[in-house]
């Protein structure tokens, strides 16, 4: 092209062609370098918005190129003093466009007939209104001279400029060369060089599509996360406001309106918001997807909206705040959505304002969210009664974020209570706050006064409740349980369970609750809406399916930031942890559960993470680390909850283990008495009769532990299977050699289905000492081999020390040590991939995601050395075989 410019063929023009951030600029100023070097002139000009009203602004910049640039000293005096007298008429305002270019061309040819001649200009779309008139007259002159134009322009965006465009495009000595966003495979070779070659491939792909391929925006993202050591948003934010400053008023003015409106966000709302007089908006976002700025419409990352919502002045955010409620409510959007603006647009006179704030304050489902809009309401509400029902709301809502600092609003809600200002639904809330932080006295109270009063669907929401989590101070019979509410129904599986015992139809009903939408509301304590359906799952021993829904409830707790929620589905996951003898991540969990709240947020339901930790410790033999957490005090209401079972029965196995056998059976005893108390005849939330049966025997005492043991046998399946084979393995300790054997095989099978690998290894340990008494001493080998490795995997080291060598014979080849290292869950995940099920199929088998799937197969590799399921032991589908064999 350049060469084309210095020879007699004549000039021509190049047209850099493609959106905003992918090049363009870099590419002309690669383009003005090289011709600087080759010995052609260059002169050269810079559009923007700022000074696109700023008449002949682009000649001006030329112009003052040719006076004062690094090559004035070789340009003739009287082409200087031509120049001078150009850029003097510019500046006077002069509109002779005619004249201009006439004087600008004599000039340029001037200048061109020394040596070839280029001129630059970036953006020139953004150019004043008379300079590209002039340009346009420049390029049609351009063959019979030697010079070269270089522009940079998007086409797909409409232009004051157009008719240089036009003539550009139509010239015969037109160059063209489009730039776009880098593809994901470009996007992945820069970011394994930025960053390393340990970045996988979902990583790269999450570079591409947080950034669009837009270059401006990865070098930002790839700097955050390089100068933070993790991914952060900040230089993210300022290139992207970079990027848009520069595409003009009418893509800023959408781009405002998207980070105001968010979801609300339409093309005819953001016309609204945008001005009427300004070009469509529909092209606007087409050309900032294109960029890779937007995809589809939206923000890539939230850190864009926030960067774009801050560097809005403050008056003109309030404004647009203002526009898009009044817009918004004219067309008939839910309450929470107009009211999340009506909190920013500062006071509005419109009369229907006080009213759409209350009833999204109340209708808004995201707790934080609610939580704003609840107090900007109370600001401006009167009402005696509305600012009770307002502050009731906000201690339920603020609770699920600190519930100690939330305990201040109890007092002035007890005295509105008192003076009849609460209506049943804020007294039944009252009620359960109280209850959490163990204020039973003033619970029961106000209970009795609901009671005497009213038999309203409330109250009966209220005793399900009570029932499922708080059962000493439940009615002995709760009727009801179908309610349109989610947590109705969820408390409503759990009180079913627990006065009638496991049955197929109840894990049916809170499988279904789970997969219903889980509503954001706070009515039952420390937990979301579907925590009563997931401990159901647990309770009767769905482990598989419990371990998939407390994965959904988890992700929608973190996702929320609600530290007491989380904390609360973290507790469950403990517990399913313990019931699967995974006792390590057990009690990483439960301690995570237990320090994620403010301290003191747990109340009376700390017996669920307490209990879970302390077992979970007691099983891998840290003693000492248990004996902090048994030592800690609880509030005495524990005793009246479901938790404070949990806290009894992980405590009575610390005192077991530690030779308290008597301290321990009263533990276990009180687990019963609770729940005789509580007149709760079906599934226990904890097997105490076992337990309870093992501290006899250790006592001696083989008569009461028959008695138990008998009696949980009679209850069948009511306390779900783990408990019926924990009570057939200690039957059988009483009963003879080939009795004995049966009894053990059939508490070998339920566990095996259970998928508790702890009290399969010990039940495995007795079957192989009934083999051995039999004379069958190489099974007897096998499965005491196989329980100590199941042991050994639990991180059971009590339990592994209790059954030393056995009847291991040392002369057999033992299993390699990366097979006894894996964790139960890991090994059935690799004894599936290895019998060659596929990620998902293993998913649905084992009713876990197809993430935590790939998490443990990729534990597994790691443990047995191996880098594809093609090289995984064959040991593990024998595994997988011996296990489907019983």
């Amino acid at each position: 092209m350049l060469s084309a410019a210095g020879d007699a063929a004549g000039g021509g023009i190049l047209l850099l062609d493609g959106p905003w951030g992918c090049g363009r600029t870099t590419l002309l100023t690669h383009c003005v370098g090289r011709a600087a070097e080759s010995g052609v002139r260059t002169l050269v000009a810079a559009c923007s918005p700022a000074e696109r009203d700023v008449p002949f602004g682009v000649l001006t910049q030329l112009v003052q190129g040719v006076k004062a640039g690094p090559q004035a000293a070789s340009v003739p005096g009287d082409v200087t003093s031509v120049a001078q007298r150009v850029l003097s008429t510019t500046d006077a305002g002069e509109a002779d466009n005619d004249l201009l270019s006439r004087r600008l061309y004599g000039v340029l040819l001037e200048l061109a007939g020394q040596r070839p001649l280029m001129i630059a200009v970036d953006d020139i779309r953004h150019a004043d209104l008379p300079s590209p008139r002039c340009l346009s007259q420049l390029v049609r002159r351009l063959p019979a001279t030697r010079m070269v134009v270089v522009l940079t322009d998007d086409r797909n965006v409409r232009a004051c400029s157009l008719p240089l465009r036009a003539e550009a495009l139509r010239s015969p000595g037109l160059h063209r060369i489009t730039v776009a966003p880098l593809d994901p495979r470009t996007v992945g070779h820069l970011v394994v060089e930025q960053s390393g070659a340990g970045v996988d491939h979902d990583k790269r792909r999450w570079f591409h599509e947080a950034t669009g391929g837009n270059p401006v925006l990865l070098r930002a993202l790839l700097a955050d996360c390089e100068t933070a050591g993790e991914v952060l948003a900040q230089g993210y934010g300022q290139a992207f406001l970079g990027c848009l400053h520069r595409t003009g008023p009418t893509p800023l003015a959408v781009v405002r309106g998207l980070a105001v409106l968010t979801d609300a966000a339409t093309v005819p709302a953001l016309e609204h918001l945008a001005g009427a007089d300004i070009e469509p908006t529909g092209q606007a976002l087409a050309a900032m997807t294109s960029a890779g700025l937007l995809r589809d419409g939206t923000f890539r990352r939230s850190a864009a909206r926030l960067a774009v919502l801050d560097d809005l002045p403050a008056p003109m955010r309030e404004d647009l705040h203002r526009r898009a409620a009044r817009l918004l409510h004219g067309a008939g959007l839910p309450a929470p959505v107009v009211a999340r603006h009506l909190v920013r647009a500062g006071r509005m006179p419109d009369p229907w304002v006080d009213e759409v704030l209350l009833t999204g304050a109340f209708a808004e489902d995201e707790p934080r969210v609610a939580i704003e809009l609840l107090n900007h309401t109370l600001e401006h509400r009167t009402e005696a009664g509305d600012r009770a029902r307002i502050r009731v709301r906000l201690l339920e809502l603020e609770s699920r974020i600190d519930p100690v600092a939330a305990s201040v609003r109890l007092g002035p809600l007890l005295a509105a209570a008192g003076s009849g200002d609460l209506d049943v639904p804020a007294r039944a809330v009252l009620v359960r706050q109280l209850l959490w932080r163990g204020r039973t006295d003033e619970a029961g109270e106000l209970l009795s006064g609901l009671r005497g009063r009213t038999d309203s669907p409330v109250l009966r929401d209220l005793e399900l409740w009570l029932a499922a989590t708080f059962p000493a101070l439940s009615r002995k019979t709760v009727a009801g349980g179908t309610g349109v509410r989610v947590e109705t129904r969820s408390t409503a599986v759990l009180a079913e369970l627990l006065g009638r015992g496991c049955g197929a139809d109840v894990v049916a009903k809170a499988e279904r609750v789970l997969r219903e939408p889980l509503s954001g509301r706070c009515a039952s304590g420390p937990g979301p809406s579907g925590l009563p359906a997931l401990m159901t799952l647990i309770y009767a021993d769905r482990l598989g399916a419990a371990s998939f829904w407390c994965d959904q409830l988890l992700t929608r707790a973190e996702s929320r930031g609600l530290p007491v929620v989380q904390a609360s589905v973290l507790a469950a996951k403990a517990e399913i942890l313990t019931r699967k003898g995974e006792f390590d991540e057990a009690a990483t969990t439960a301690r995570t559960a237990l320090t994620l709240p403010a301290p003191g947020s747990w109340g009376a339901f700390v017996g669920l993470p307490l209990g879970g930790l302390v077992l979970a410790l007691t099983r891998t033999g840290r003693y000492e680390e248990a004996s902090r957490y048994v030592g800690r005090t609880v509030p005495p209401a524990v005793f009246d909850t479901l938790a404070g079972l949990h806290h009894l029965y992980g405590r009575g196995h610390f005192l077991l283990a530690t030779d308290r056998v008597q301290a321990a059976l009263a533990d276990f005893l009180r687990c019963g008495e609770l729940l005789t108390g509580w007149a709760l005849a079906g599934a226990a939330p904890v097997p105490w009769r076992t337990a309870a049966a093992e501290a006899w025997l250790r006592l001696g005492d083989r008569d009461q532990a028959r008695r138990l043991v008998l009696d949980q046998v009679a209850r069948g399946g009511a306390d779900g299977d783990r408990a019926r084979a924990q009570s057939l393995r200690l039957l059988a300790q009483t009963r003879s050699a080939k009795r004995r054997h049966q009894l053990l095989g059939e508490a070998v099978g339920l566990l095996e289905d259970a998928g508790d690998d702890f009290e399969l290894a010990r039940a495995l340990r007795d079957l192989g000492a009934s083999h051995h008494a039999l004379g069958d001493d190489r099974r007897a080998r096998r499965l005491a081999r196989r329980a100590r490795q199941l042991a050994k995997s639990c991180g059971a080291k009590p339990f592994l020390d209790e059954l030393g060598a056995g009847f291991d014979d040392p002369g057999e080849p033992a299993r390699p040590d990366g097979i006894r290292s894996l964790t139960g869950s890991e090994r059935r995940v690799a004894s599936l991939a290895a019998a060659g099920y596929t990620n998902r199929e293993i998913a649905l088998k084992l009713y876990v995601t197809p993430s935590t799937v790939e998490q443990h197969l990729t534990r597994a590799f790691r443990k047995l050395s191996v880098k594809r399921r093609e090289e995984l032991p064959g040991e593990l589908c024998a595994d997988l075989l011996l296990r489907g064999s019983r």
